[in-house]
C-alpha cells in the first residue's frame, strides 16, 4: 500500500494562535509526519507517537536554508542542534521491535511556536485544538491497514490516545500504566489497539527500565487474533494496576534471586522445534536481564498462554538444549514472572 494522500481538511487547516500548519509554513511537503523519514511505514504493525515536533522556528529556519525536505526529524550528521539524541534513542530501541513502524506526534502538522524544545502545548487538552487532533489521529489509525499497537512516548500521546481509542477514563493514568508494562485495550474505527506507555527516549532513567516496556510490547497479544476470534481474556483494568497492585514490572524484578532450572542428565539433547524453538530466541536476544513472562504469551499456545504452560515449557526446553534457565519468583507458592538463560 502506498503512502496515504493526506486529506485536504488537513493540509488547509488553521490553527489558534500560537501554532502554525506545517503545509502553510512548507507548501510542498506532502507528509504529515516529518518524523516519517525515521521511520515511515504506513503499512506497519507500530505506531510509535511522541508529544510534537520541532518548533515551529527550527523548520523555518532549514526551508529558508533551501532544503530540499525541511519537514524531517532532526539529525546529528545533518548539523542539527536539537532533538536528534532523541530520535538516536528511538531508533536503537525500536530496532528491537519486529515488524513496520510509523513514527508521529500527538500535535501530528502543527507546530508549536513556541521556540523551546521542551514546553507545554496550549489548547492541547480541550478545545478546537483538542477536537483536531484527535480527528487526524482517527485518520492516522484508519490508514495504517495492518496497525497493531500504539506506542506512546509521554503523557501528552498517551492522553490524546486513550480518548481516541475510547479510554478517557484511563487518560490520565500514563505513569501507572507505564511503570506496570502493561498495555491499555482500545478501539478505534472497529481496530481493537494495544496502548503502551513508555519513557521518552531521552528520559534521564536507568536502561533497564525503559526497555521493560518495549519488552512488554513483545509480548502483547496480537490485536489481529482477538479480532479473528481468538478468545483473549481483557485486561483493560489491570493494565493501568488497579486489580492487581502486585503486579512486578522488569525495573522493579532486579530485587528478586534467581532460581535455577537445571536441564535432567538422562534428557535426550535435540534442537528444540515450534513455539520452544521461538522461546529460545527470544531468551537469547533478552540477555542476562531475562523477559517477562508476558514476554512469551504472543506464542501459539494451545488453548491460550497460561503461565503454568509456560513453566512446563521452559522445564522441557532445558532438558532439550541443556541449557540451565533462571526465573524469578516473589513467593515460592506463585508462578515465575521472569525467565532467562543462566549467564
Amino acid at each position: 500500500m502506498p503512502r496515504p494522500k493526506v486529506p485536504d481538511w488537513i493540509k488547509t487547516h488553521i490553527p489558534p494562535r500560537g501554532w502554525t500548519n506545517v503545509f502553510t509554513l512548507v507548501p510542498s511537503n506532502e507528509h504529515l509526519y516529518g518524523t516519517e523519514t525515521l521511520f515511515g511505514d504506513w503499512d506497519g504493525q507500530t505506531l510509535l507517537l511522541a508529544k510534537d515536533g520541532a518548533p515551529t522556528g527550527v523548520i523555518r529556519e532549514l526551508r529558508d536554508k533551501g532544503e530540499k525536505r525541511p519537514w524531517r526529524h532532526a539529525q546529528r550528521e545533518l548539523g542539527d542542534s536539537g532533538g536528534y539524541k532523541t530520535n538516536e534513542n528511538l531508533a536503537a530501541a525500536a530496532a528491537t521491535l519486529p515488524g513496520g513502524k510509523l513514527y508521529g506526534s500527538a500535535t501530528a502538522n502543527l507546530l508549536c511556536d513556541d521556540p523551546r524544545w521542551s514546553r507545554s502545548l496550549p489548547g492541547f487538552r480541550t478545545g478546537p485544538l483538542h477536537e483536531y487532533l484527535k480527528r487526524v489521529l482517527e485518520w492516522v489509525l484508519e490508514s495504517m491497514p495492518n496497525v497493531e499497537r500504539i506506542a506512546c512516548l509521554g503523557q501528552e500521546a498517551w492522553f490524546l490516545t486513550s480518548i481516541v481509542l475510547g479510554r478517557a477514563d484511563l487518560s490520565s493514568k500514563f505513569t501507572r500504566a507505564r511503570n506496570s508494562c502493561e498495555p491499555l485495550i482500545g478501539n478505534c474505527r472497529g481496530k481493537q489497539l494495544s496502548v503502551f506507555a513508555l519513557f521518552h527516549p531521552a528520559a534521564r532513567v536507568p536502561d533497564n527500565a525503559k526497555r521493560a516496556c518495549w519488552s512488554a510490547m513483545m509480548g502483547a497479544v496480537p490485536p489481529a487474533a482477538i479480532r479473528s476470534g481468538v478468545p483473549v481474556r481483557q485486561k483493560s483494568e489491570r493494565q493501568v494496576g488497579m486489580t492487581e497492585p502486585n503486579a512486578v514490572s522488569q525495573d522493579a524484578a532486579g530485587s528478586f534471586p534467581w532460581t535455577d532450572i537445571s536441564p535432567s542428565p538422562k534428557a535426550e539433547r535435540k534442537s528444540p522445534v515450534g513455539i520452544r524453538k521461538e522461546m529460545l530466541a527470544i531468551l537469547n536476544k533478552a540477555g542476562h536481564e531475562g523477559v517477562l513472562s508476558q514476554g512469551f504469551a504472543h506464542l501459539g499456545w494451545r488453548d491460550g498462554f497460561r503461565k503454568d504452560k509456560l513453566r512446563v515449557a521452559m522445564r522441557l526446553l532445558a532438558n532439550e538444549t541443556g541449557l540451565t534457565l533462571q526465573y524469578n519468583c516473589e513467593h515460592a507458592s506463585k508462578d515465575p514472572f521472569r525467565y532467562r538463560i543462566k549467564p
